[in-house]
């Protein structure tokens, strides 16, 4: 019995690992049970367009290795496929274990739910889920649903992830997400070796001449969908539908040519891409650009228009759309070529014929007044190309609200601030309509059991914000009306310069289709389109897959692992469905080497194996690790997920504000000469300033994304639970983490860590001809974001600069000027200390007998302004382009010091759970690195910021509700008695456990009842407590259900069983709760609490209270007739001001 219980504890174990490296968990193929499906529900899957098509796909799965089913939006595939297959099994009696990748969490964790409904079973049963750091599986769970970053990470693992699973089922391919293109490489060189294994290919509109070409043998099954009509409207028929005219459109635009001004650059960089490349996009982008501006706009040096490039470049297609839009065919470049003359010369004659034709036709075409009203509201926009208009969105809601029509408003935004400020305008808008409504959010950053809420049926409006995390991943049935913004974020990088950016984008062709596709699911819907008919012809045709336009940083990583032997980083990425540019592959793999993650031989080292199960880009991933190394992390894991995420400041729309916003970075920056200073900063007073219930005021004073920062918060805490996984920080005890935040409160430490990451992300002053210079670049100059650069003489700027090193984020072109941003002045030493390789190819020290060619060359890149007369003793180089001279004395310590601070490093990174405590000798090492570091800023000058390294807070519960918008005081807690009406204190004689629970009659009965079984580990806990004399107070959610039902005392445990005197009963959601964290639990919020959670006192005591000042609602469970009279079965007070409160409208956020 004992050695059953210990294979079980282990097991778990493993499953825990597993969870927390974002690995698939353990699991033997079965028999399928039979399911207990509910007849009206099994009547609902046969009339899915999909189940005619059942025999066939079973047929055709077990004929062929791969299968790839094209099915429409609304056939069923996602549901039903993996259903057939288990169906299957269980008449034949066959095992089978399939595993279903989705593209995001939501996708997984839905889908899964519902599939888990269908067959009348709980969720974690044969059908499961695992996304990052949240699973519902069990060894029982034959079905799970995962994103592709489980998957693929589960493959890393080697070819026995998969030695227990029949079918691996890829959903969504047509979205070509980077993990998508990568897992069907991986995949298709698995099939050779696997050949039992069954590979189902999904989509609702698939490129398929790319997947049969890439799956030779593979056979296609279209599945039509099941939709109704859906009318389109474009932007032109919104603004009549309205009448909807830009706020302040009437009064002059002083700076209209300042603001056009500041798109020329753009326009021209757009020009030249599309006549070097001449491709689609490039075009799409130039056309775009040109909406809403002069179609004739001329570039700044060759005096060319777009409709020359088009004529040059054969793209008959564009030169009809701009003639369509009045393009002069007369204009002249410098070389005096019209467009004409540019056809005739590059030998297009079908593009000249229609050129003569249209000047010999000379007719003038009619501007409907739809067309001059469109033309006015492009003008007039503030910032057309680049924004969303927030009021035209929240005006069209609110006419349809205003109509009474039936139907789910469905609306697609770009980025997470955008909906949270659309929703704000929303909120405005919807004050004079007097209908009742809920807002929703969709976002992967949101959490789970939040946006699980968006699939319930209300009786109120459900308007619903998403980004396109709903084109295809999920299905919201009552969707009547889309409104498609046309933008969607996307990551591109410069494989020439290395810069990544994040660009809002116009969508595809594609991508359009699918979000109308949204609406008309039960009934004929409507599909609101804010861009115009015009526009939406330029769009391309299928998205640009990431892998072609996104770092390989990560996916270079993840290759070492997956590639057979012998097998270099580039030509394994080439045998992908669509390979990436070779010169893409070559610098993301140089600079892995560069950061120290792959040898010279593209193998992986000790710190590339830690990097790859880290949720960050590899260098922030080296930040981090470097960090615990010299115990400042905390401070550097707020920095590094700031980074990981974006940026938390926004650029304020009024020019006269932008003055104030620069001023407020500078304020935060302390002096420092750090624009991470500001992130940090930025991220600490906001945590303050929540505490006090003033961070919107906060935000708002200092132009700070509150929604950004709620991002940071989240990233931070998935990243520690990350690092506890690896070993990097203990798993229990807060000891650990106080050790290694010894040096927070150093600024110097915190550098040294982020210069040890970032490199070679590193600038140097050459203060002889007052440039800025990089290991690329010759000349770069500050970006105007920075807190580095003031403003004025930008000579003056470099003189004023304490040290000549300057560590940067990232490098981006400007037209003809390289720009770096997020910098941070770092001192010589650290730079030599810190950056570059640990492993050092050679000695970086020459002795004072080094040519005369050596010593030239260190004058011309010394960090120092030193006396030329001086003679050259010691050189040290720590690489081809970074090289400090000094004395030989000092030389001699410092690459000492290096070597030893790096041979420590490299110790930790191969057991870091075993070295639970440092040496002496490697804590003097630390204290010396420390000691070096401090004394170098000293000497610079450079300022040392107080209350840096404060821990980051949780929630300040001494004061857990004056958000309230009721003076009075905060009601008392009924958690020591039923009875007791005297103000209940965070007393630690009562302990608080959260319990989770699958069936929400089980908890009807508790109720009725007043017992509850618990298991064995959480009568441990309880026992445990009892006996140290502590009230037992447990507060009970039903897993899937998306808020807290009640919460009871315990008595004395009978067996497994204990008596529950029910205190509370009603349903408080977690957006409620959403800002209780719990201390006990890494900080994580409530909702997440495991089964037996105990949560801090203080915090207990806050979820409880809530029962108390939630608005009146009804409860899920029924009131049991042993709850004391005096307790209000209304739950009546006001909601929580900063909390949107769900169960009732309102005009905005309060």
């Amino acid at each position: 019995m004992e050695a059953m219980v210990r294979t079980a504890v282990s097991e778990a174990k493993k499953d825990a690992a597993c969870r927390i490296l974002g690995r698939l968990s353990s699991g033997v193929a079965q028999v399928p049970p039979q399911a207990n499906a509910n007849p009206e529900i099994t009547l609902q899957r046969a009339g899915l367009p999909i189940a005619a098509y059942r025999e066939e796909i079973l047929n055709t799965i077990g004929a062929n290795q791969v299968t790839i089913i094209c099915g429409e939006t609304g056939s069923g595939k996602t549901t039903q496929v993996p259903q057939f297959l288990l169906e299957q099994a269980t008449t034949a009696g066959k095992a089978c274990r399939l595993i279903c990748g989705q593209p995001r969490r939501i996708a997984a964790v839905s889908v899964s739910e519902r599939v888990a409904s269908e067959r009348g079973e709980e969720l974690g049963g044969t059908i499961g889920y695992q996304v990052r750091l949240e699973s519902r599986t069990s060894l029982k769970s034959l079905l799970t649903y995962c994103t592709y970053g489980v998957l693929l990470r589960s493959l890393m693992a080697g070819d026995t992830a998969l030695a227990s699973v029949s079918h691996v089922i890829v959903d969504e391919v047509h979205e070509r997400d980077r993990h998508c293109d990568f897992l069907l490489l991986v995949l298709r060189d698995m099939l050779a070796r696997c050949r039992g294994l069954r590979l189902v290919l999904m989509s609702a509109t698939a490129d398929l001449n790319t997947l049969t070409n890439y799956f030779r043998g593979a056979v296609i099954i279209n599945v039509p969908g099941k939709l109704y009509e859906v009318e389109e409207f474009f932007l032109e028929d919104v603004l009549r539908i309205t009448g909807y005219e830009i706020p302040g459109s009437k009064k002059p635009a002083k700076n209209q040519e300042a603001v056009d001004s500041q798109t020329i650059e753009k326009l021209d960089e757009a020009m030249e891409a599309a006549w070097d490349q001449g491709s689609d996009e490039n075009f799409s982008r130039l056309l775009g650009l040109l909406e809403g501006r002069s179609v004739d706009h001329r570039h700044t040096y060759t005096q060319a228009t777009a409709l020359m490039i088009a004529a040059a470049k054969n793209r008959p297609d564009v030169v009809t759309q701009l003639l369509s839009k009045g393009a002069d065919p007369s204009a002249v470049a410098n070389n005096e070529f019209t467009a004409l003359e540019w056809a005739v010369e590059c030998g297009y004659e079908n593009i000249a014929q229609m050129l003569r034709e249209y000047i010999e036709s000379g007719s003038p075409q009619v501007v409907s007044q739809d067309q001059e009203r469109l033309d006015t509201y492009q003008k007039e926009a503030a910032a057309a190309d680049d924004s969303i208009d927030h009021n035209l969105v929240a005006t069209l809601v609110a006419h349809l609200s205003s109509k009474g029509d039936p139907g789910a408003i469905l609306i697609f935004m770009p980025g997470y601030e955008d909906i949270v400020g659309c929703s704000e305008k929303i909120h405005e808008a919807m004050t004079s309509v007097g209908v009742q409504y809920k807002v929703f959010m969709l976002h992967s950053n949101i959490n789970t059991s939040e946006q699980k809420q968006v699939f319930r049926v209300i009786p109120e409006r459900k308007i619903i914000l998403s980004t396109n995390i709903a084109e295809t991943s999920v299905t919201i049935e009552d969707v009547v009306y889309v409104i498609d913004s046309g933008k969607v974020k996307e990551k591109s990088l410069d494989a020439g310069t290395g810069i990544c950016q994040l660009k809002c984008m116009w969508i595809s062709e594609a991508c359009a289709k699918q979000r109308q596709g949204r609406a008309g699911r039960l009934q004929p819907g409507q599909c609101f389109r804010l861009y115009s008919r015009q526009r939406f012809q330029w769009f391309t045709k299928h998205a640009t897959p990431e892998i072609l336009r996104l770092p390989l940083h990560e996916l270079c990583l993840a290759a070492k692992l997956l590639a057979p032997f012998n097998t270099s980083i580039a030509d394994f990425l080439a045998k992908a469905p669509e390979p990436p540019p070779p010169l893409a592959t070559r610098n993301a793999v140089n600079l892995l080497k560069l950061t120290d993650a792959l040898t010279p031989c593209e193998d992986l080292t000790e710190l590339g194996q830690h990097l790859v199960n880290l949720a960050v880009e590899p260098r922030l991933g080296k930040c981090l690790l470097f960090a615990i190394l010299l115990r400042c992390l905390d401070p550097v894991l707020t920095i590094v997920c700031t980074l990981a995420h974006k940026e938390p400041f926004v650029l304020p729309q009024a020019p006269y504000l932008r003055k104030s916003s620069s001023e407020s970075k500078r304020r935060l920056a302390a002096g420092t000469f750090s624009d991470h200073m500001t992130l940090l900063r930025a991220f600490q007073l906001w945590q303050e300033s929540r505490s006090k219930n003033r961070d919107r005021k906060f935000c708002e004073q200092n132009f700070v994304s509150h929604a950004v920062l709620e991002m940071v918060t989240g990233l931070r805490a998935q990243l520690l639970g990350q690092l506890r996984a690896s070993g990097f920080v203990r798993t229990r005890g807060g000891s650990d983490l106080h050790e290694l935040n010894q040096f927070s409160d150093n600024w110097a430490v915190i550098k040294a860590a982020l210069t040890a990451g970032l490199y070679p992300n590193l600038a140097r002053v050459d203060r002889d001809h007052q440039q800025l210079r990089t290991r690329t670049e010759a000349k770069v100059r500050f970006h105007p974001s920075t807190v580095l650069r003031d403003g004025g003489d930008y000579k003056n700027t470099l003189t004023e600069l304490p040290s000549d090193w300057i560590l940067y984020e990232e490098m981006g072109r400007m037209g003809r000027m390289c720009h770096i941003r997020t910098c941070t002045v770092v001192s010589p030493v650290t730079v030599f200390l810190m950056a570059g390789p640990s492993r050092m190819a050679y000695d970086p020290q020459f002795d004072g007998e080094a040519d005369e060619a050596r010593c030239q060359l260190a004058a011309e890149l010394e960090s120092d302004s030193e006396n030329e007369d001086e003679p050259c003793r010691t050189l040290l180089r720590l690489d081809e382009w970074a090289s400090f001279r000094l004395e030989a004395s000092n030389a001699r310590a410092l690459v000492q010091l290096r070597q030893k601070l790096h041979s420590l490093f490299l110790r930790r990174l191969k057991g870091p759970a075993a070295q639970k405590v440092s040496s002496q000798g490697d804590d003097q090492v630390i204290r010396t690195v420390v000691s070096v570091l401090t004394n170098e800023e000293k000497s610079l000058k450079l300022p040392q910021p107080l209350g840096i390294g404060q821990k980051p807070r949780a929630f300040d519960f001494s004061r857990p509700y004056e958000r309230s918008t009721d003076s009075s005081s905060a009601t008392s807690s009924p958690c020591m008695s039923p009875n007791s009406d005297s103000s209940h204190t965070s007393d630690s004689a009562i302990r608080y456990l959260v319990i989770k629970n699958g069936s929400l009659q089980l908890l009807h009965d508790a109720v009725a009842s007043g017992h509850w079984t618990f298991t064995p580990n959480t009568l441990r806990s309880i026992a445990k407590a009892q006996r140290e004399g502590k009230t037992v107070v447990v507060i009970f959610s039903v897993q899937g259900s998306g808020g807290f039902q009640g919460y009871a005392r315990l008595g004395r445990p009978e067996m497994a069983t204990c008596p529950l005197q029910w205190l509370k009963v009603g349903d408080v959601p977690f957006q409620a709760a959403r800002h209780l964290l719990n201390p006990w639990h890494n900080n994580q919020r409530v909702q997440h609490s495991r089964d037996g959670q105990a949560l801090e006192p203080r915090v207990g005591e806050a979820l409880c209270q809530l029962w108390d000042r939630l608005p009146p609602h009804p409860a899920t469970l029924p009131m049991p007739h042993f709850v004391s009279e005096s307790m209000p079965q209304s739950f009546g007070g006001r909601a929580i001001r900063g909390n949107y409160d769900p169960y009732r409208p309102r005009n905005k956020y309060y």
